[in-house]
């Protein structure tokens, strides 16, 4: 990420846009002749607010190379990594949660509008219809009902437990060069997906008389 700004070579300050033109410098006029440059502040790629705090080394260069601002990035304290990183897992568990699975080649929603519509049926008549994620329509026995509402449970289940293993393992590391050696990332593979977002709902359609 990058912020423009400026810094005042004299006043030994750094300026906006908005403060330039209170102190009457408005387009046209060359800053440069009043001290004033363009200031660039780099910030770190590896910056993770959660995880670091940014520390000002303040404004490094001169005029024939440019100014910049010198963060350096420095890891919080290993328990307030613990806390960011448990909630962090939590929001990945969410999205792999209401993600969909699929059952039979198609793919049904798992958020928990959809599973409401799911798990409320506690009678199923035979041959009523299911609409899947893309809309499609499938007549399903009593058996087929069970198996896809129990691999809606399967999923979301799955992804509870991945969080606590996830979890176990933050818990369990004692550094904060142990937490960045974690891979919290590739193991909601498999469990995460990202469904079409105008896909027709998927529910139930009563049987016609």
């Amino acid at each position: 990420m990058v912020r423009a700004m400026h810094y005042d070579t004299r006043r030994k300050t750094r300026e906006t846009a908005a403060t330039l033109a209170k102190r009457g410098f408005h387009g046209g006029i060359n800053l440069t002749e009043h001290g004033i440059y363009p200031l660039i502040s780099h910030i770190p790629w590896e910056y993770e607010p959660g995880r670091h705090v940014l520390r000002d080394g303040g404004v490094i260069g001169c005029a024939e190379t440019g100014f910049r601002i010198d963060w350096t990035v420095e890891s919080l304290p290993v328990d307030d990594v613990k806390a960011y990183l448990r909630t962090k897992v939590a929001s990945d568990r969410y999205a792999a949660e209401v993600s969909g699975t699929v059952w039979e080649g198609q793919l049904v929603r798992t958020d928990r509008e959809a599973r409401t519509a799911l798990y409320q049926r506690s009678t199923w008549a035979e041959g009523s219809a299911w609409k899947f994620a893309d809309g499609t329509l499938m007549a399903l026995s009593g058996v087929q009902f069970e198996a896809l509402r129990q691999a809606v449970t399967d999923h979301v289940q799955a992804c509870f437990d991945r969080e606590l293993a996830l979890v176990r393992q933050i818990d369990a590391a004692t550094t904060v060069e142990a937490l960045d050696a974690l891979d919290l990332t590739s193991p909601w593979d498999g469990l995460r997906r990202d469904p079409d977002p105008s896909q027709d709902f998927g529910g139930f359609l009563p049987r016609p008389a």
